[in-house]
């Protein structure tokens, strides 16, 4: 009854306010923004599912040095950190695990085959990111393998201006201070270059990071690096570019993964990629593009750095990818067509040398009629040895019903394979599953939105079922973990927001307010003991403000209340960011003050895992 209740008074604020998406800083025109697919052209406002954006000067503004933690702010969005500033960190959406969410830069699959932990191991410097889309909900239609509860595309920037040449350097220094005064220091250095002309333009950005961590050995070093080259050529309507990085990570692995006994563990992962693409006949024509892509990435693990010969994993993935799509504009509408090549491979001397291969298809329609009702529907074709012969439709609309308020949903499917860790990996307490079959989910969402002026809403309730759900489990303490297909998942949230921005005074003011709230039911054969246990967020709440104090002079902060399956309290999270921008001798600069969690709230996002304390950034930069 009190859910009940509680849904109902979200919806009356709802209608109050008046309607829509995300925003800290600034207003995003609904109308002009465009879903970055090369498989579809999708605005914004016309979507059937609920999508969350974060622009480049919403991210400059938020108080966070790193991606895992702007995607804190996303409702929906489960981020569990096992250290600072993203050395380890898995992303779930709508209570979908870590394996179920598909990892994009710029269309490129971060999927890690060995195990979903490294997903979030990213090459992405935040200075390097035009915004981040958020997808939420099955989307194999759309985006092909493993985007079963969601889909996280990062954007590069490319927005470089004709003649533009210039460097920015920032450095940073951050404390956290945990329970036993022991504080630990870290610090960190960012550049970024950039030049452009009028048919090519070329970036590269590089970020270290490294020190004490927050707490015994995790102590680490970051390095991470990207760069990237664009060239338009106007006489053929045909644009190239080539996009590469790398991330290498040591840190110490304290409870990360077998606690209370992996005290003493480390790790290294080191992950690089390379993407080709090209795109020809764009505009209002027919366009095709290809993108070939490459992704490496590298794991050592040690049980206990003093004695490695105790227990430690060397595990090397490489995967490979070709696609071609086709999109031709149809009446009021498009039609998109492609396929697509992936081939996983692995050493390992744990998980063992395997290699699997992927083929996919795909066709998606879409319709635009009189303006004010838009449908797409199509599917995704899938073969694999794994898999066999898979198909994946879905279909979403949007309608405007009265004035600037449109009716949206959707109905989506999506699978997730099984990864080499879940197929192949023994230890001392667990055993290998080769028999494992694929994840499966069918996802439903319908809701309203609206934008009118300084105002916007949303609101929206969605379902969520998984069958096949992958989990390691056993039957009595006597016997080992071993990944089964035991679970059938149900997961039923409500999402929205509200959103205000205002100028007073020459100064912009906004305020933003999202939330999501699930439950869930799982059948399950009695007697099974799960270790991976559903510590999904239930609430979630998130509330942040930005304005100008001064000339000059900003302020934003954030709070964040969540409440998790497995805890009956409920812990709320503030983060704060003042930060002062100006020019000197015509050399743009900013400094600013960072705090993080300064109530200095003790929770645990992952069990037995303490997470950061108060924390305390100072940083500077300046472009030359």
């Amino acid at each position: 009854m009190r859910i009940r209740t509680f849904l109902f008074l979200i919806y009356c604020v709802n209608a109050f306010f008046v309607s829509a998406q995300y925003d800290t800083t600034e207003t995003i025109n609904l109308g002009t923004t465009y879903i970055t697919s090369p498989r579809t052209i999708t605005r914004l406002d016309e979507s059937g599912n609920t999508i969350s954006i974060i622009t480049k000067k919403q991210i400059e503004s938020l108080p966070y040095q790193d991606v895992v933690s702007v995607l804190n702010v996303v409702a929906g969005v489960d981020l569990r950190q096992r250290s600072v500033l993203g050395v380890q960190s898995d992303a779930s959406i709508r209570g979908g695990s870590f394996d179920q969410v598909l990892i994009l830069v710029d269309g490129i699959r971060m999927s890690d085959p060995q195990t979903g932990h490294h997903q979030m191991n990213l090459p992405i410097p935040l200075a390097s990111i035009e915004r981040i889309e958020v997808i939420k909900g099955p989307m194999g239609r759309r985006y092909g393998l493993n985007a079963l509860s969601g889909v996280i595309n990062i954007i590069t920037r490319k927005d470089i201006k004709t003649d533009e040449k210039h460097l920015t350097i920032e450095g940073i220094l951050n404390s956290f201070y945990p329970s036993d005064s022991s504080n630990r220091i870290n610090q960190g250095i960012k550049a970024n270059l950039k030049g452009g002309s009028k048919q090519i333009n070329a970036w590269a950005n590089f970020e270290y990071f490294g020190g004490e961590g927050s707490r015994y050995n995790t102590e680490f070093n970051s390095y991470k690096s990207i760069a990237g080259i664009n060239a338009y050529n106007s006489s053929v309507d045909a644009s190239i570019s080539i996009l590469g990085g790398a991330a290498n990570n040591s840190f110490g692995a304290s409870y990360f993964y077998a606690a209370p006994n992996d005290k003493e563990a480390i790790e290294i992962v080191n992950t690089q990629f390379l993407n080709f693409s090209a795109e020809f006949l764009k505009s209002e024509k027919a366009s095709i593009s290809v993108n070939i892509s490459n992704r490496w990435n590298y794991d050592h693990y040690i049980y206990i750095r003093q004695k490695p010969s105790i227990y430690q994993n060397k595990h090397s993935s490489k995967v490979q990818m070709q696609e071609v799509n086709y999109l031709l504009p149809v009446f009021n509408g498009e039609l998109g067509l492609g396929v697509e090549a992936r081939q996983e491979s692995i050493q390992s001397n744990n998980l063992g040398n395997h290699q699997r291969n992927f083929w996919g298809s795909y066709i998606d329609f879409s319709q635009r009629l009189w303006d004010v009702f838009y449908v797409s529907l199509g599917g995704y074709m899938m073969n694999s040895e794994v898999t066999g012969l898979k198909y994946y439709p879905g279909i979403e609309f949007s309608a405007e019903v009265y004035k600037n308020w449109k009716l949206y949903g959707s109905m989506g499917t999506g699978q997730r394979v099984p990864t080499f860790t879940d197929l192949y990996y023994n230890g001392p307490n667990n055993l290998s599953n080769p028999l494992l079959l694929s994840e499966f989910a069918i996802g439903k969402e319908v809701g309203i939105r609206n934008t009118q002026g300084d105002f916007s809403s949303h609101l929206s309730i969605y379902n969520t079922q998984t069958t096949n759900s992958i989990d390691w489990v056993k039957r009595d303490t006597s016997q080992t973990w071993m990944p089964q297909n035991y679970q059938e998942i149900n997961f039923t949230g409500i999402e929205g927001g509200v959103s205000f921005r205002k100028e007073y005074f020459g100064r912009t003011f906004s305020l933003n307010w999202d939330f999501n709230t699930m439950q869930n039911s799982i059948l399950v054969e009695d007697g099974w003991e799960s270790k991976v246990n559903l510590n999904f967020v239930r609430v979630q709440s998130i509330v942040n403000a930005n304005f100008e104090i001064f000339n000059n002079l900003f302020l934003n902060a954030t709070w964040r209340s969540i409440n998790r399956q497995q805890s009956s309290n409920t812990y709320s999270l503030i983060d704060v960011k003042i930060s002062y921008q100006n020019s000197y001798f015509k050399r743009d600069y900013m400094i600013y003050f960072n705090s993080t969690n300064i109530t200095n709230t003790q929770f645990e996002e992952i069990n037995f895992i303490p997470n950061p304390p108060l924390g305390i950034f100072i940083g500077a930069k300046i472009s030359i």
